[in-house]
């Protein structure tokens, strides 16, 4: 039986060879975007799920209130783990984590060295030995029990071994990080899952740490791990932490602190804190992208469905002979619906190997590295497998409930045209382009914020900002050096600075009345820079002057403040008011602190130095003329790798040894918004995909239509109707369609971009011409698609479209 079926789907198949390949390459484009949605779907929900003991393992964050702002932050104090652990059976470890270069770099890499060998490393960090008692990172050499438990004692990756090391045993051996105390490897362990929220590639003992009261201070903030024994023991433990902030914590009026228990398995996609160790995921774009994927899908199987509703006048002979020879309905069923599996199951091998050759592509626009190996997993086969039954159940269902429904005898008499089938296809080719616009909609919106957001940039907009990184402050002659970089005439101005987008900056607490007006204690960032600070960073200045080399005292007694600052202060003539600041002071082995009253001479412009999402905070910006973390250097955008090579050169002649460690502004800003690209990149390539196969289905449904009304072209040729008349009369019907589409697409898009722009406290405005861009787009590509064939049937010779009836 099965043998037959097969037989005859292959013969209609080949019969029908552009339907069919309309059919397979929609099916192929759908299933192909919905594998790597699905791969990059399981990859996410993947993360921290290579511990086996995920369920009971959490992290401490700690919560802060002020009258200013409330702030979620993912660290917590470092005396906390060893107090709840003494305080509640319920735990059966606590590990701590803290970066390294918080101790022992200005920076968020350290220098490491192993005789000639010298990198810059990122992933370091110091970790109490339980470590490895909570996370399921296996070791490779070495031993867990007293690995760590000695003070500059080390463990390092697999890939840092093979790195500095090669084929030789690291055991034993001393690294040199950031020229303090050698460090002793004393293990090696394997690399850390690509998904998971945190990655190390260097984990040294939590003694480590010179400062030997850093157990012990409350100021010090680190990433808190607990195992527990039992999960329910959760919500006992928070309430035990609500009684540690009582006790423990200091308070003031004006600041209140909590402590949350934050799950592992919810931090990848669900933290929105501060000082998170990476960049995190969004399950709400999650839930979107699988519906795009579902979206996607559900438009290939409308392809299906039209074009096998659209030739049932063309099988229903065929229905009509094999009802007369005693096939049952349920045989024409089984019939068609075997039709349908074996084109779907067609469809879904070309996808698996469509998917496998843009796995790469795909990767790129994700940025993660997902392979077929690393998401391959029984529930991942199980799904496609469901998926793959799905769509043959969603395509093949209506076409062949409608052609085993056929009565014989009309069949027979010819008597089988279906107004409501006519209805039912109009309405999928609606359906079809509202889900295709919608996604073109949304790409613009989406490719416009991201235009606004590189816009607002610090910096020229029509130039290219490069960050130097003055390590260990080994340029000395700063005045010098900035002056032989202008001295190029695609170089406009040159700064000193410790500011970098989207990192955390230095902060300064006031106290009620020392900011004149203000009667309450505030905490404020405080940015740093030289007379150049404000140009090179392409900041305006409102109001006031700013520092200039013409008062020598601006560097003691001058501050500029932002529009948000003199908002928040009340202050209705900000030039001229005062704020005192406490500086600390080291003589004879004592320190000392006194109040030094600074001056407000200028206001600058709220400029984004945190995310767009953010309203912009008060700030204050002193001056330095000293070389502080960063050397900002502004060029006009014009022959930047030119540009580059000089700066290079002049940095060798004042830092010689020393290469150049330098990066892009632009590049520190964008990482900001690393989801927000991934979203638009995914809309703009499957808006894409989605339109192609709705014009893949118009394609074959015109080509339908003309075949079907060959006779009524030949007839109006021959009575005189022109090419321009006829085509218009075979393409108005499609073109109505994809407008209406478009009525119903727009309010739905606006809808969906408005409710994502309310994450942006800086926005644009959706404007009327996004619209009609995406509708003229789409009108477009249906004329494009259906003016092929309309030519091609007009142009014909109409004897032999007559000479067939």
């Amino acid at each position: 039986m099965f043998r037959n079926y097969f037989i005859t789907t292959f013969r209609i198949l080949m019969r029908n060879k552009l339907y069919s390949f309309i059919n397979i390459a929609g099916l192929t484009i759908g299933l192909a975007a919905c594998i790597l949605i699905l791969f990059y779907i399981q990859f996410e929900f993947g993360f921290d799920r290579y511990n086996k003991k995920a369920n009971r393992i959490f992290r401490i964050t700690e919560n802060i209130q002020t009258p200013d702002r409330i702030a979620s932050d993912a660290t917590s104090p470092a005396p906390l783990a060893a107090t709840l652990q003494s305080d509640f059976s319920g735990i059966e470890k606590t590990a701590r984590m803290v970066q390294m270069s918080h101790f022992i770099s200005a920076y968020h890499d350290v220098l490491v060295s192993y005789g000639p060998k010298e990198f810059y490393e990122k992933s370091m960090y110091f970790t109490d030995p339980s470590f490895f008692k909570i996370f399921a990172i296996s070791l490779l050499k070495g031993n867990i029990k007293n690995g760590l438990t000695r003070p500059y004692t080390i463990f390092i990756s697999s890939s840092i071994a093979q790195k500095y090391f090669g084929k030789n045993d690291p055991i034993g051996k001393t690294l040199d990080i950031a020229g303090s105390q050698p460090y002793e490897v004393t293990g090696v362990f394997k690399d850390f899952p690509p998904n998971s929220h945190i990655h190390a590639d260097f984990l040294a003992s939590f003694s480590s740490i010179t400062s030997g009261e850093t157990t012990s201070d409350w100021g010090v903030q680190v990433y808190t791990y607990i195992l527990l024994k039992n999960k329910s023991d959760a919500s006992a433990i928070q309430k035990r932490l609500s009684f540690i902030e009582k006790k423990s914590v200091p308070s003031s009026k004006d600041e209140n602190i909590s402590f949350s228990l934050m799950p592992l398995l919810r931090i990848h996609l669900y933290s929105r804190l501060r000082f998170e160790p990476e960049p995190q995921g969004n399950i709400k774009y999650l839930y979107l992208f699988g519906a795009i994927a579902l979206l996607i899908l559900i438009i290939a199987c409308l392809n299906y469905i039209n074009m096998s509703t659209a030739r049932s006048t063309k099988r229903a002979l065929e229905t009509g002979v094999r009802k007369v020879m005693g096939a049952s309905r349920a045989q024409l069923l089984r019939q068609y619906f075997f039709e349908s599996f074996l084109l779907n199951s067609l469809a879904f091998a070309f996808a698996i190997a469509l998917a496998r050759l843009l796995l790469p592509y795909f990767n790129t626009v994700t940025g993660l590295p997902i392979s077929f190996d690393s998401v391959s997993s029984l529930w991942i086969f199980i799904i496609l497998g469901v998926v793959l039954c799905i769509t043959s159940l969603l395509s093949g269902l209506y076409p062949a409930v409608l052609l085993s429904s056929f009565r014989p005898v009309l069949v027979l008499k010819g008597k089988i045209f279906s107004e409501s089938g006519v209805r039912l296809r109009r309405g999928l080719v609606i359906f079809q382009f509202t889900a295709s616009i919608i996604l073109i909609i949304c790409a613009i919106v989406l490719e416009r914020q991201m235009k606004y957001i590189q816009n607002n940039m610090p910096g020229d907009k029509d130039g290219v900002v490069i960050l130097i990184r003055n390590r260990d402050g080994k340029l000395k002659d700063y005045a010098s050096f900035k002056t032989e970089l202008l001295r190029n005439p695609q170089i406009e101005s040159v700064t000193t600075t410790q500011f970098i987008p989207g990192f955390a900056h230095d902060e300064e607490s006031f106290e009620p009345n020392d900011i004149e007006g203000v009667d309450h204690k505030v905490s404020l960032p405080i940015f740093y820079g030289d007379t150049s600070f404000v140009k090179t960073l392409g900041i305006r200045l409102i109001e006031g002057r700013n520092f200039s080399g013409n008062y020598p005292l601006d560097k003691q007694n001058a501050v500029l403040v932002n529009e948000a600052a003199v908002e928040r202060f009340g202050w209705k003539e900000p030039v001229g008011k005062y704020i005192w600041f406490s500086e600390s002071n080291f003589s004879n082995g004592q320190v000392s602190f006194s109040r030094v009253k600074k001056q407000v001479i200028g206001v600058v412009n709220d400029f984004h130095y945190q995310s767009l999402r953010e309203m912009v905070s008060p700030v204050i910006i002193e001056m330095a003329e000293t070389p502080l973390l960063y050397i900002a250097v502004q060029t006009n955008g014009y022959n930047v790798s030119q540009t580059l090579s000089f700066i290079k050169s002049t940095w060798k002649t004042f830092v010689p040894g020393e290469p150049m460690d330098y990066n892009y502004l632009k590049n520190d800003y964008t990482a900001m918004y690393r989801s927000d690209y991934l979203l638009g990149n995914i809309f703009r390539n499957f808006a894409m995909l989605a339109i192609i196969i709705a014009c893949l289905g118009l394609f074959g449904l015109i080509a339908f239509t003309v075949e079907r009304r060959t006779k009524e072209i030949g007839i109006r040729k021959v009575l005189g109707a022109s090419v321009q008349s006829i085509v218009a009369l075979l393409s108005r019907e499609f073109v109505l369609l994809v407008l209406i589409a478009f009525v119903i697409a727009s309010p739905i898009a606006w809808w969906i971009m408005n409710k994502w722009l309310q994450n942006f406290a800086y926005k644009i405005h959706i404007g009327w011409w996004i619209f009609l861009v995406a509708g003229v787009v789409a009108v477009l590509l249906a004329l494009i698609t259906v003016g092929f064939q309309a030519i091609k049937a007009a142009v014909a010779n109409p004897v032999e479209s007559l000479r067939t009836e």
